[in-house]
């Protein structure tokens, strides 16, 4: 004998036995016209305040209900990085310099360096395509990335780079990567090819730019997680998401 069971939303009719109501037909005639709405706001300052205000809503609708909590990320990260959000906004804001004549060196140098990491991570899954995915990243930290907010990363800011491009040079050979296209020697010179233009640039645009791309990392990360709650919301919820959104400080009308 073979047992079915059936799980039920969490805001299915209690009712038992009741006969389900079919779907009304559509109306013939043509589809509706008109623009899918944004569910997140397109700007930098309202999606930092969608994150506050949504980060004690989610806390709490974790604890009382836990088919809505994020199984990546604790209720209380969240709210830190609503919070450190908010103040890299306002530090970007007060922080306003211009530009190097050598920032445009290093934003090359910093696009290449997220393409080729690609290629890093690409080689650690092929040395250990045996083991499973969870040891393979837990060797991340030792190449220089690092874990924030339940994912590992690559510093974005310039001294933080240049540090985590040192830890790289030393985990390639660690875990027989050096040989590579893209290793050792690659990575030997993209190291010091961007200390020198970091040096060329100056300390007070490294710092400015530091501020920066902390700030663009954590928008990042934050509508990641807002998007993440949008459709656990709806998709847990299915008859009453357009409530649970509203009550979690998403706007219907969309943004």
């Amino acid at each position: 004998m073979v047992l079915l069971c059936f799980h039920r939303s969490p805001d299915a009719a209690d009712a038992a036995g009741a006969t389900p109501t079919p779907a009304p037909a559509a109306a013939p005639g043509r589809a509706k016209k008109g623009r899918v709405k944004n569910f997140l706001p397109e700007t930098q300052v309202g999606l930092s305040a969608l994150a506050t205000a949504v980060a004690p809503n989610y806390a709490a609708g974790a604890a009382a209900t836990p088919a809505v909590a994020l199984i990546w990320l604790v209720p209380a990260s969240f709210a830190a990085m609503a919070a450190a959000l908010a103040q890299q906004l306002d530090t970007a804001n007060v922080r306003k310099a211009d530009r190097s004549p050598n920032a445009n060196a290093i934003d090359a140098l910093d696009r290449e360096i997220n393409q080729r990491l690609g290629n890093v991570r690409t080689y650690l899954e092929r040395q250990y395509e045996d083991e499973p995915d969870d040891s393979v990243r837990g060797y991340l930290p030792a190449l220089g990335f690092k874990q924030q907010y339940g994912s590992y990363v690559f510093p974005r800011g310039q001294k933080d780079r240049l540090d985590a491009l040192t830890t790289l040079l030393t985990g390639l050979p660690k875990h027989g990567l050096a040989a590579n296209k893209y290793g050792l020697a690659y990575w030997t010179t993209m190291r010091d090819t961007y200390r020198q233009a970091l040096q060329t640039a100056g300390s007070a645009a490294g710092q400015v730019s530091t501020v920066v791309d902390t700030k663009n990392e954590l928008l990042d990360q934050a509508t990641e997680v807002l998007r993440a709650i949008y459709y656990l919301l709806r998709a847990q919820f299915p008859k009453s998401w357009k409530a649970r959104l509203r009550a979690y400080g998403y706007q219907e009308e969309g943004y």
